[in-house]
């Protein structure tokens, strides 16, 4: 399969405003949700609590490997789903 360059800009772009969305409209209510606090996540995930917090306000850019952990720690489990015309495949994350 070649390469398209514009493809990738088109799945980067859409990666990102999907991470963005996930994090300033729905990371920090899902901590909350669960009762959990900034510093409890941060202990458990070995960072700071500025951290959470940059992560949680778009200060930070999060990786896929990132909101795997976060999502870990909270005690989730992340599926990725590539959706197609004709069928859906989940990715291993």
């Amino acid at each position: 399969m070649r390469s398209d360059p514009a493809r990738s800009r088109r799945l980067d772009a859409g990666y990102k405003k999907l991470l963005k969305e996930f994090r300033q409209h729905k990371l920090c209510d899902l901590r909350k949700s669960l009762e959990i606090t900034q510093c409890e996540l941060a202990k458990n995930m070995n960072v700071t609590q500025s951290t959470i917090s940059q992560l949680e306000n778009g200060v930070i850019e999060i990786s896929l490997t990132m909101l795997h952990s976060l999502i870990d720690h909270m005690g989730g489990e992340l599926k990725l789903l590539a959706v197609f015309d004709d069928q859906t495949v989940q990715l291993e994350v």
